[in-house]
């Protein structure tokens, strides 16, 4: 099982918003995508910021978050999702990795997996890391969590052989 992460958040050094994750199971023939906007807390809006160009790369509109799946329930949802594969990879290491610190920190629960990065995928996968970035030439339809966790997870499989 190869599972993939990504997180929307509210700026670089703020909160995140959204969560997506692709798993690749090899006992099915399709890979399964999962996302959840994420509602912040108190203390997020507090001391975190919110960047009007951050919006205008994602488009969540702040008010939508009001609405969604509190921080500790997302972060539930994940566990059982993820807890599985033990391991989801990212392509941005450096904010997921704060991202989902952040988020599992709501959660009444520790993290049920660890977090690696696109190097690692290309590792497990048997490909060469950087084969991951090549011919990245299309720009994303859109960019939100779910589609960029499948569009890494998409690049990676056929490049390891897998269907």
């Amino acid at each position: 099982m190869i599972a993939t992460i990504d997180f929307e958040a509210s700026s670089f050094n703020g909160y995140p918003i959204e969560v997506g994750v692709a798993i690749h199971d090899p006992a099915r023939s399709f890979i399964s995508v999962w996302s959840s906007l994420i509602k912040p807390t108190v203390g997020w809006l507090q001391t975190m910021s919110w960047d009007p160009v951050a919006f205008q790369i994602h488009g969540i509109p702040r008010a939508e978050l009001m609405k969604a799946p509190p921080a500790f329930d997302v972060g539930r949802q994940l566990n059982s999702l993820l807890a599985p594969a033990g391991v989801a990879y990212c392509d941005g290491w450096k904010w997921d990795h704060r991202w989902l610190f952040l988020l599992m920190e709501e959660c009444p629960e520790p993290c049920a997996f660890q977090l690696h990065d696109a190097a690692a995928l290309g590792r497990t996968l048997g490909i060469r890391p950087s084969a991951l970035f090549e011919h990245d030439d299309e720009p994303p339809l859109d960019h939100r969590a779910a589609s960029d966790a499948e569009r890494l997870l998409h690049k990676a499989l056929p490049l390891a052989g897998n269907k």
